[in-house]
Order: structure tokens, then C-alpha cells, then sequence
């Protein structure tokens, strides 16, 4: 046997993508949707797309699907005609998201079709990948018929993303979602009800579609939340609060995020649920909403974890992922630690640099005045950027921590730039500080490496959907 070759592709090589057999009884043939079309949209850019070669032949291929500029967030493309090199592909390529497969309804009843799929899963699984959920895809349309609205809840804006964050919190309770579950299970409620908002927030659609549902008597039920993914628009988020289920209330949430879509301009509506959410499924099914023929199963990535197959929710950036989970959430401590030495030593530091100013190097054509005034406003807003650094990292928005922690460093190691003009005439301890407000910074410097090289690391073995 040949050498395996195993690369992603040169741009201009789709043909090469492309040249693999395809009988189109799973996956994203399924949909209607043509490799060639959606790579020049940029959203299969030749790095994201990787081959198994043996004699120049194509025998395995893989794609990473995103939005055009952003990180890969689903591996929805996989398929070949050599199983072990299927397998090598998918341990070779740096890439790593949740596998979602398309398959039509009972596919297990087709030969053909249970081939195809059997052969892909177990490829998948050998190459560290787990399943995880199974489920319906549904596509509505005016054919259907605008179910009416029961009338029995009111709906009320809410631009607060910090109570949305609350109600996730409380839906997530008893949740048969089982991303939820897995979320809640491996990184806690607080971590899946972050990932759900940044979810939403990442999706095309606009905030202030967004409901909260109450009672007549102002009581809490739910959410409705509908949206757009790239292509269609979407039943976002439906869900109910512990204490209302029971009451059928997420038909009446899913009836009315139905009809403002359609007030919107919608022409077509498409959402989705695990086969295990029988409660869910039959208020779609009550809605109007038919079955569509693909429907989608979700793989753990190896090392990792995601939102593959969830048709009630788009995907997320990368840069609005919870990236690292449990890893990330064992740095706060040291993070913690590292703060709050840097905030004591800035604090006595900065505060006799300020009164002291005279006793420091100068700087030709500043007051001592004007100087001390400078560098105590230095310090307030270099801290505001460690306050914001520091809040966003324990919301797991890391990306944006880092870059606030980075700038926030800087307040102990602009310290030592009093050697630049000379060396200040100051008692013992306060000479100290400078170097005490370095060390803190350079604490600060070593942690954000390592935290940035923990991210880059889990990331690539992050979370993905399959309703882009």
C-alpha cells in the first residue's frame, strides 16, 4: 500500500475536495448545499479543509464549517472511501469541533443508508470522538398554517443581558437538553447559562426580538427568543422555568416567537430538538412544524466538548465560547492571588509617587503638581482595566479578559521606567514598591501565557452546532 498523504488543501484545489465520490444519502448533501459555492462564501477556507491522499487519489476528506472570517465551529463534513485513512485524517488535522452527521428519518431501515452512517461513526469514535445527541430538524412554512396565539401569557422586552443570564440560569434547571446537561454536569449551571447567552448573542438576529413570557398575574415563565443563523430564521430559544412546567407553556412561547418571525418578513422558519425532548417535540408537532427530512446526530470531540446538533441554537465564535471550561476555572485562583498583590503594591506605590512626586526622577516641562496628578489617574484607569479584566474572566469571556489583564500589567511594569531618568531618592520601603509592582506584573505577564496557551490548546477542541 501507498504512502497515506495527509494536508489541507491549496486554494483553488475544491476540485480536489470535490473529486471524492459522493452518493449524497447523508450528510450535507442532504440539504441541497454545494461544497464548491459555500467554500468561495469563505466559509470552507482551504486551512479548514483537509484531505487523505494515496496516489495523488483522494480517499478521505474533512471541513471545518464557520462564518467567513471566524473560527471553524462544526465539522460537518467528513466522509471516504478508506476507513483507516479516515481515521488518521481526523487525528492528524489541528482541528477539532463536534461532529455533526445529517441523516434522513429511519435511516436506520435503509442498508444503504445505515452504511454509510455506521461507517462514519464508528471512524469517528475510533478517532476519539463520542456521541453525544440525536435530533429533529424542522422546517416550517406558510404552507403550514400560522398556528393561533392561546392568548394565556403576556411578552415583555428585556435588555438586560445580566437577567437573561438569570433566567437561563433558572431553565437550565432540570433541562432535558443534553448539551445543557453535559455543560451543567462538566463545568456547572453558571458555564451553561454563559454559553447559551453568548450563543444568542452571537446569532445574526437582532437583541430586541428577544421576550420574557409572564403570567397575567406578572409571574416568571419563560423565554422566547427568535432569531437568524446565516441562512434562515430560527426558533433561537424556547424554554420554561421549573415552577411553570406542566401548563403545555412552551407551546405558547414557541407560537409566539413563530409569529414575530413571520411579522418580520419570515417566509420559512427552521428550528430543532433532541429526539430524547418529547415535550418539546410534540409542541412543534402542535405548532405545525413537519419534520424535515435530514435530521442530525452530535459527537463529542476528543478532548473536548460542544453544542454539535443543536438545531434550537446557533454557534457561537470561538472568541464568545466558554473555551476551557474546568482548565480556565483553575487559574482564577492564582489569578486571584495575583491581583491582589498587584492592586496593594500599585496602591501604596502609586499613592506615594502621586504625594511624593518631587522625590522621584522628573520629566522636563511637567509640575510636580501636574505630575502626581498623572500619575495617580495613571493608576485609576490602568485598575478599571484590571477590575474589567478580572470580571470577564470569571464570566469566561477569556479572549477579553486576557487582552484587559494584558493592559492592566502595565501598571506594574511602567514602574521601572523611573530608571530611565534617574534613580528616585526614597526611603528603603518605598523603593521597594517598584520592584514589588514589577514582580507583579510579571506574575501577571507569566499567567496570561499560560492562559493564553491553555485557550489556544482547548479551543481547537472546542464546541460546534449544526444549524450554522
Amino acid at each position: 500500500m501507498t504512502d497515506l498523504v495527509i494536508r489541507p488543501l491549496e486554494a483553488g484545489e475544491e476540485a480536489l475536495f470535490t473529486s471524492l465520490p459522493d452518493r449524497g444519502l447523508v450528510g450535507r448533501k442532504l440539504l441541497g448545499d454545494d461544497f464548491t459555492e459555500m467554500a468561495k462564501r469563505g466559509e470552507y477556507p482551504p486551512e479548514r479543509v483537509w484531505v487523505a491522499l494515496r496516489d495523488d487519489v483522494v480517499v478521505a476528506r474533512a471541513a471545518w464549517w464557520a462564518k467567513p472570517g471566524e473560527d471553524p465551529v462544526a465539522l460537518d463534513w467528513f466522509d471516504f472511501t478508506d476507513f483507516d485513512a479516515a481515521v488518521e485524517l481526523l487525528k492528524t488535522a489541528p482541528l477539532r469541533a463536534e461532529y455533526a452527521l445529517h441523516t434522513p428519518p429511519g435511516w436506520q431501515d435503509d442498508p444503504d443508508v445505515a452504511r454509510e452512517v455506521n461507517g462514519r461513526v464508528e471512524a469517528a469514535e475510533k478517532a476519539g470522538y463520542r456521541k453525544l445527541v440525536e435530533r429533529y430538524r424542522f422546517r416550517w412554512t406558510p404552507e403550514n398554517g400560522l398556528p393561533e396565539k392561546p392568548g394565556r401569557l403576556e411578552f415583555r422586552p428585556e435588555p438586560d443581558d445580566d437577567v437573561i443570564l438569570d433566567v437561563f440560569k433558572r431553565v437550565h434547571v432540570g433541562s432535558l437538553d443534553a448539551h445543557a446537561r453535559k455543560t451543567i454536569e462538566e463545568h456547572g449551571l453558571d458555564a451553561a447559562a454563559q454559553e447559551d447567552l453568548d450563543l444568542m448573542k452571537w446569532m445574526p438576529g437582532p437583541r430586541d426580538w428577544w421576550r420574557l413570557a409572564y403570567t397575567r398575574e406578572g409571574e416568571l415563565v419563560g423565554l422566547t427568543l427568535p432569531s437568524r443563523n446565516v441562512y434562515d430564521p430560527v426558533i433561537g430559544y424556547v424554554a420554561v422555568v421549573p415552577e411553570q412546567r406542566g401548563h403545555g407553556y412552551a407551546y405558547d412561547l414557541l407560537v409566539e416567537a413563530t409569529h414575530d418571525l413571520v411579522g418580520y418578513g419570515a417566509d420559512r422558519i427552521v428550528a430543532g430538538t433532541d429526539v430524547g425532548n418529547v415535550p418539546m417535540a410534540k409542541a412543534f408537532a402542535k405548532a405545525g412544524y413537519p419534520v424535515a427530512p435530514p435530521r442530525c446526530a452530535g459527537a463529542s470531540p476528543p478532548g473536548g466538548r460542544g453544542v454539535a446538533g443543536r438545531g434550537r441554537r446557533a454557534v457561537p465564535s470561538l472568541e464568545r465560547s466558554i473555551k476551557s471550561g474546568a482548565v480556565m476555572d483553575k487559574g482564577l485562583a492564582p489569578l486571584r492571588v495575583i491581583l491582589a498583590f498587584s492592586l496593594l503594591s500599585t496602591a501604596i506605590h502609586y499613592a506615594h509617587n502621586a504625594i511624593r512626586y518631587a522625590d522621584y526622577p522628573q520629566l522636563q516641562g511637567i509640575s510636580v503638581l501636574a505630575g502626581g496628578i498623572v500619575v495617580a489617574g495613571t493608576w485609576v484607569l490602568l485598575t478599571a482595566f484590571g477590575w474589567l479584566g478580572y470580571r470577564a474572566y470569571v464570566r469566561h469571556r477569556y479572549p477579553r479578559a486576557l487582552a484587559f489583564l494584558l493592559v492592566y500589567s502595565l501598571a506594574g511594569m511602567v514602574t521601572l521606567g523611573h530608571f530611565l531618568t534617574g534613580v528616585p531618592r526614597i526611603p528603603a520601603f518605598w523603593f521597594a514598591t517598584i520592584f514589588t509592582d514589577a514582580a507583579a506584573g510579571l506574575a501577571l505577564w507569566v499567567f496570561l501565557t499560560w492562559a493564553w496557551a491553555t485557550l489556544n490548546r482547548v479551543t481547537t477542541r472546542d464546541q460546534f452546532s449544526t444549524q450554522h
